[in-house]
């Protein structure tokens, strides 16, 4: 009975690997470990951050957290400045040209504490030409210049390139630790609201430290870091493209939030964020499993194209499955997540929860597509994307906001989500190819299904 279990286990995994992936056994165990350290890193971190969290919001109250929440939002909006949309780009260039690793370290780090300190400028207009409660912006502050020390965070970029991401987990996992434990000092002592918005910049700038002492630990120098002014303009000329669409990623991921404290109040906001909250957790989940598996996908580009567009329908097919499921658990479950986690002064969030946690279904198919449209050279694609998405979110916010509230809000940042992608993508042949490949990842449980019958006969 065990044995005949264990070989069906295996023919459903088989569904959701492409075949190539696993014939190459060693290549197969590097990427296999490497998820596995990224999903430990994720499972152990979210548990205690999602637990500390909880005493968080229940210590702060609606309110409050609802300040705090503002705050984080506004600063999300000016973290596609900061970020550069650099990264796949950087990955990318590591996989393809190893030899100017250092080159492409230390250009990318000093472009992007560049860029840190051009969002740290213009949150500064920003707030001069906005009215603004004072202490609301001593928080956007203080949690703004955490981006300075993210600069250096080009470090994980080389580890991930390398299939190597058990050094950096370690240290965000020891630096979890290290901010769960003030969080729970900073509850015990009754700490005024501003403690909690120096945890966040206290946690990178550890977080940055560890990333320094475990490159260093690997016989690799920073002194070797060299910037090249030419390297620099090709970054930005082929990054530019996600620099505006990380920009309007941000934008329409925290726009919502803004403009809810905006129309309605800080209370409202704290149970939004809430729900929020309780879906962006899964956010995790995509990132991880397409992260490190993008080397392989930019191989399978160069040597097999038939196995690079296997693998990505089947990447399509599991993490669609994944977020169906996490869907159907959280709306049946959302009022009995949320009494027992926040308590009943929390409980208005369960209708927006019941409608922002489907959202997961197309963030984890844009997860996929913003490293398709990496691998393809199809950047500005995704701005586009970006851009259409974000119009219509602040349009439906606009409207639905004062009718429905908080409810309002979430089906407009659902709606967002999902309609401006797939009717953009029917005019483009890559973009098509993309949307067939969501489309098809739909009837995936039914596939798995039949495939299940024909393998239990």
């Amino acid at each position: 009975m065990g044995i005949k279990i264990s070989r069906r286990f295996s023919q459903y995994l088989a569904l959701a690997l492409p075949v190539d992936w696993k014939s190459a056994s060693n290549d197969f165990k590097r990427y296999f470990s490497n998820t596995g350290w990224l999903v430990f890193e994720k499972v152990f971190a979210s548990t205690i951050s999602f637990a500390v969290g909880i005493y968080v919001v229940r210590f702060l109250g609606p309110t409050n957290f609802g300040i705090l929440s503002y705050a984080i939002s506004f600063v999300s909006l000016f973290a596609g400045i900061a970020a550069l949309g650099l990264d796949g780009i950087v990955i990318r260039d590591l996989v393809r040209y190893k030899e100017d690793r250092d080159e492409l370290l230390g250009t990318s780090f000093l472009l992007k504490l560049i860029g840190a300190l051009l969002a740290i400028a213009v949150i500064s207009l920003v707030i001069v030409w906005t009215p603004q409660d004072r202490s609301a912006n001593l928080l956007i502050f203080l949690i703004a210049f955490a981006s300075v020390f993210k600069s250096i965070f080009v470090i994980d970029l080389y580890f991930q390139s390398k299939v190597l991401s058990k050094y950096p987990v370690l240290v965000r996992c020891f630096c979890t630790i290290i901010s769960a434990l003030f969080k729970v000092a900073l509850i015990y002592l009754q700490a005024p609201l501003i403690w909690f918005a120096f945890a966040i910049t206290l946690e990178n700038v550890i977080i940055a430290i560890g990333f320094v002492f475990v490159y260093r630990e690997g016989n690799l120098k920073l002194n070797l870091w060299r910037f090249k002014r030419t390297l620099a303009f090709r970054l930005l000329r082929d990054s530019w493209p996600l620099i505006l669409s990380n920009v309007a990623v941000a934008v329409y991921m925290r726009i919502d939030q803004v403009m809810v404290k905006g129309m309605l109040d800080a209370k409202a906001l704290g149970l939004y964020a809430v729900a929020v909250n309780l879906t962006e957790i899964w956010h995790f989940i995509p990132t991880i499993m397409v992260g490190s598996l993008f080397p392989a996908i930019i191989n399978a580009k160069k040597n097999d194209y038939k196995l690079y567009v296997s693998g990505l329908q089947r990447l399509h097919d599991m993490l669609f499955f994944i977020a169906f499921i996490i869907g159907i658990v959280v709306s049946f479950g959302s009022g009995q997540i949320i009494s027992l986690l926040f308590g009943e002064r929390f409980i208005d969030a369960r209708m927006p929860l019941i409608v922002s946690v489907w959202s997961v279904v197309f963030v984890f198919q844009g997860v996929i597509r913003g490293h398709f449209l990496i691998v393809e050279n199809e950047q500005r694609l995704g701005l586009w994307f970006r851009v259409i998405a974000l119009l219509v979110n602040v349009g439906l916010n606009f409207l639905l906001i004062p009718w429905y509230g908080i409810v309002g809000a979430a089906i407009a940042t659902l709606v967002s989500y999902s309609l401006p992608v797939y009717v953009f993508s029917l005019f483009h042949p890559v973009l098509r190819l993309n949307l067939l490949m969501c489309l098809r990842s739909y009837i995936f449980p039914f596939r798995l299904i039949y495939y299940g019958r024909g393998i239990s006969k």
